[in-house]
């Protein structure tokens, strides 16, 4: 018996059936990527397997820029031309070229609103809201550069086989209460390591009311739980979704087996559900709007892959029809057929974008990913100093909109038009009068469970005899990708000699100001060969400018309790920058400065100090990977592929 994850990967794998832990070669139908990463999958691409070689797939590549698009930065612009340069090399069909008529906007809106997206598809991306298409039945992930240069040359990746946690969503959703309120109330209970590795699976009596948009938004935010992926089992809404969109008729539907076993399964009544926000810096930061009324608000954005499709525009006009904002409230739709959904989609006779006007809110602006992610100092709506933002986004890291000082709230759409409406966070439920008991936040039923899984596979031979004495520098826990390479610099090619020397002068910094600089040498490189951290470190983004950055510094190797699952994987398929693990917490055995030698042969971290000797865990089935060097150098020792 198998869930859907592992039937969609046996299959994608030529294989009767597989089981969570077990290592297997997929073949990928889909790889997408934009303006951020597009140009350095295109030199990893080039690089290994030559200037003359052909992508495996014209039909299977798909390059969506949306990032950095509005800006008068050089570098982005830059960055579209060598994907417009690629495409034409390729004869690519399925390029959204920014400033054309082609143009679309945010890529996973995009990707399935132009038909890409089928159920029990393998679909791998290079950005971890990829997880996204999960709602339309697809196995979706977001991967690095150096794989997504694999897949593009090969058609193939290694994927580990997640377990599956299952969350069952009874009941009937509250009047205004949104897929976005359902997520965050999950990833506060479980954590945003709580998935890690794993595969959320969402069913239910609400799953199954909720449009496919609002799944959408449920599976885009499994990352943010650590997940590897989201996915909804198709149903009717999907086979509807999909023919409407790809034109396609014959779609066969794919689920797993009722009996599959599954790692543990989380059920829910949502009728007790409230709308809700995450507090500043992480997306587990859970709260009831109501509980944070005294929280006064600079600026409301209503945007983004999750919170910026139709349905969320309906959401806030609902909330905003025949009242006026109170603060800064900015609207950015993620495609082009949103935006001219408003135009055209009316309450009451209103188009939505009148009702907009009418409210009070700021002009409508071009699509694109906007300032979810900061990005250049030119985008519409980024951060600039202290300002306090609800945002319907996805993460509200430090630093994530832009300034490190803005704290920012991740909300629905209707409760950021309630705040936007209040001028501090309020409930959509209080702005339109509906007069309901707010129910105390009880646990949800868990059951754990006993997958037929392949046990995890300890290596007694050492990955290596690599061996480095030098500075420790220490970080705590939850070290996103926000902090360790800040978004206003993923205009850097990492594959450009310049570019990665620069992403290495500006390694960690994203860090607040109390933290020493950690590429403080006058070269921009660092003094710290070691870093040593606590749980999930790297959290976030599927950029492989992280592990880049660090390795770039001239860091040897980041020795943690706990790894979020792009950022390890990114690490061990570049071969930047040694991910090692802990079997012990080791940020109170040491301080910024101190001196220590790691030995990877003897898997030893010593402090020099006092002599004192700290084991480090033994590497699993990744192994012969971080051995070979990454990811293609494994591939060149299997056979997998030939020298260029």
């Amino acid at each position: 018996m198998m869930t859907i994850t592992e039937k969609i990967l046996a299959r994608a794998a030529g294989k009767a059936s597989v089981a969570p832990g077990e290592s297997v070669w997929v073949k990928a139908d889909i790889l997408l990527t934009h303006d951020v990463c597009g140009p350095g999958t295109i030199g990893v691409f080039k690089r290994e397997f030559g200037d003359e070689a052909k992508v495996f797939s014209k039909d299977g590549i798909v390059i969506m820029p949306d990032h950095y698009i509005h800006t008068k930065d050089e570098k982005a612009h830059r960055n579209i031309d060598i994907d417009r340069a690629f495409v034409k090399e390729q004869g690519l069909p399925h390029f959204y070229d920014p400033g054309t008529p082609g143009y679309v906007g945010v890529c996973h809106v995009g990707l399935p609103e132009k038909g890409h997206v089928r159920p029990g598809m393998v679909i791998f991306g290079t950005d971890s809201h990829t997880c996204t298409h999960g709602a339309l039945g697809a196995f979706a992930t977001g991967i690095g550069n150096t794989d997504a240069g694999f897949v593009m040359g090969t058609g193939k990746l290694l994927v580990k086989v997640p377990h599956t946690l299952r969350f069952i969503l009874n009941g009937h959703l509250p009047p205004y209460v949104t897929a976005k309120d359902v997520i965050l109330r999950i990833i506060g209970d479980i954590g945003v390591d709580g998935a890690t590795y794993c595969a959320m699976e969402f069913r239910g009596q609400a799953i199954d009311e909720m449009s496919v948009e609002e799944r959408m938004t449920l599976c885009n935010m499994a990352v943010e739980a650590g997940a590897k992926s989201g996915i909804v089992p198709p149903d009717a809404k999907t086979l509807d979704y999909v023919r409407a969109h790809s034109g396609e008729q014959d779609i066969a539907l794919l689920d797993g087996d009722p009996d599959a076993p599954v790692l543990a399964t989380y059920t829910y009544d949502v009728s007790t559900f409230v709308p809700c926000v995450a507090k500043p810096h992480l997306p587990e930061n859970y709260a009831p709007a109501s509980a944070c009324r005294g929280v006064k608000v600079d600026q409301v954005y209503i945007g983004s892959c999750t919170g910026g499709k139709t349905e969320d525009f309906l959401w806030a006009a609902k909330v905003l029809k025949g009242r006026k904002v109170a603060v800064r409230t900015c609207l950015v739709p993620a495609t082009c057929q949103v935006m001219r959904d408003l135009t055209t989609l009316t309450i009451d006779g209103q188009t939505l974008e009148q009702i907009f006007v009418n409210a009070g809110c700021e002009p409508i602006q071009r699509p694109s990913c906007g300032a979810c992610l900061g990005g250049p100092v030119d985008t519409y709506a980024r951060t600039k100093g202290s300002e306090v933002v609800v945002s319907t986004t996805n993460r509200n890291f430090i630093g994530r909109m832009g300034s490190k000082d803005a704290p920012i709230y991740l909300a629905s759409p209707a409760t950021a038009a309630a705040t936007a409406v209040a001028g501090h966070i309020e409930s959509p439920w209080a702005i339109l009068g509906l007069d309901r008991p707010e129910p105390p936040r009880t646990p949800p039923a868990k059951q754990d469970g006993h997958p037929n899984a392949i046990p995890p596979a300890a290596h007694a031979k050492p990955v290596s005899d690599f061996k480095v004495t030098g500075k420790v520098y220490v970080l705590g826990d939850n070290i996103d990708t926000d902090l360790i390479i800040p978004t206003m610099y993923l205009n850097l090619v990492p594959t450009i000699p310049e570019e990665y020397r620069k992403l290495g002068s500006h390694a960690l910094a994203g860090l607040p100001d109390t933290y020493p600089v950690f590429s403080s040498n006058p070269d921009g490189s660092t003094p710290y060969a070691i870093i040593v951290a606590g749980k999930n470190f790297g959290c976030g983004s599927s950029r492989e400018h992280a592990p880049i950055a660090i390795g770039a510094a001239g860091c040897k190797a980041v020795v943690a309790e706990s790894y979020a699952r792009i950022y390890f994987r990114n690490a061990v398929a570049s071969g930047e920058v040694f991910p090692l693990e802990t079997p012990q917490p080791l940020t109170a055995e040491f301080k910024t400065g101190d001196e220590a030698t790691l030995d990877l042969a003897s898997g030893t971290l010593t402090r020099l100090s006092d002599g004192k000797v700290f084991p480090l865990a033994a590497a699993d089935a990744v192994a012969p990977v971080i051995a070979a060097g990454g990811l293609f150098n494994y591939a060149r020792q299997t056979g997998m592929v030939r020298n260029a």
